[in-house]
């Protein structure tokens, strides 16, 4: 296995994808770029746009599900759409201690009291990372110790060697 942005040329398409979204504003459930998208389809879609992810089920949950259910269900999608994902490349989850790097999936518990994943977005390679706020719509965050400390998981692509 070898972590699939090391190569530049897939890492820049990604990355122009996603950069793209910046300003889309946040709309729960929704995935159209310049319309609306909330974090999770944010990831999916900009994974299908750049030609890594064939493509990604999705379904209804409530906006403050994370308040009342006990279901990891950000992580969930990420296994249900594991199937998905274009031949030869596949996720591996990592600890939040390991070294962010480009194009890792960030899982966030932030303002869940039960811990669970309710807030992702996905690293660029200035130590910022990209991911779409309800208040702010699709923008670029600096990775603080606010942010590190919300960390739950990190999910990287890697090729399947």
């Amino acid at each position: 296995m070898r972590w699939l942005f090391m190569n530049d040329a897939i890492w820049n398409r990604y990355k122009a994808e996603l950069l793209s979204w910046v300003g889309t504003p946040y709309r729960h459930m929704c995935g159209v770029k310049g319309r609306g998208v909330d974090c999770s389809k944010l990831v999916g879609v900009s994974l299908i746009n750049a030609g890594l992810l064939n493509g990604f089920e999705h379904e209804y949950y409530p906006s403050d599900w994370f308040l009342h259910m006990d279901k990891e269900l950000i992580l969930d999608y990420v296994e249900k759409n594991r199937k998905f994902l274009r031949d030869g490349i596949d996720f591996v989850a990592l600890s939040p201690e390991e070294k962010k790097m480009r194009g890792d999936y960030l899982g966030f518990a932030y303002n869940s009291p039960k811990g669970l994943v309710n807030h992702v977005g996905i690293m660029l390679d200035d130590g910022t990372f990209i991911h779409s706020a309800i208040m702010r719509g699709v923008c670029l965050s600096h990775f603080t110790n606010f942010w590190e400390r919300h960390l739950k998981i990190i999910l990287r692509i890697v090729e399947i060697i």
